[in-house]
């Protein structure tokens, strides 16, 4: 099942390969994809293009993910973001969820499992577009 062609996602990942990676299964599945290796560009990319979900590191050099997070959820028209870093700690999930992630990836990233939960969020956004 591919995503839907208007379903634009965010991948905030400062480091270039998984940044790469998650970049090439995305598109495999049809989405626009947006790339930013800082939390400055992220949200430059957020206030140009409706982003509809994103998947965002715990850190960047110039903020925090949990920053980045929070200042997205300003600019985004749909406020779903995934969090993916290095620590899955329970505070550290529940401060995501705090700060409006829906979903924790953690790292090393299962492209399988970033898959299979775009796909299920591209539904969703296709469920809401379409009422």
């Amino acid at each position: 099942m591919n995503v839907s062609p208007h379903f634009n996602i965010l991948v905030a990942e400062p480091d270039l390969p998984a940044r790469e990676a998650l970049s090439e299964v995305l598109a495999g599945l049809g989405a626009s994809v947006h790339v930013a290796e800082t939390g400055r560009r992220a949200l430059e990319v957020a206030r140009r293009v409706p982003i509809d979900a994103g998947i965002i590191d715990a850190a960047f050099a110039d903020m925090t993910g949990l920053q980045l997070l929070t200042a997205l959820r300003l600019v985004v028209r749909f406020p779903v973001m995934f969090v993916g870093g290095a620590t899955a700690s329970k505070e550290a999930r529940l401060a995501a969820a705090d700060a409006g992630a829906w979903s924790w990836l953690p790292r090393p990233f299962e492209m399988e499992v970033a898959r299979v939960t775009i796909q299920v969020f591209s539904s969703l956004f296709r469920d809401r577009t379409t009422r």
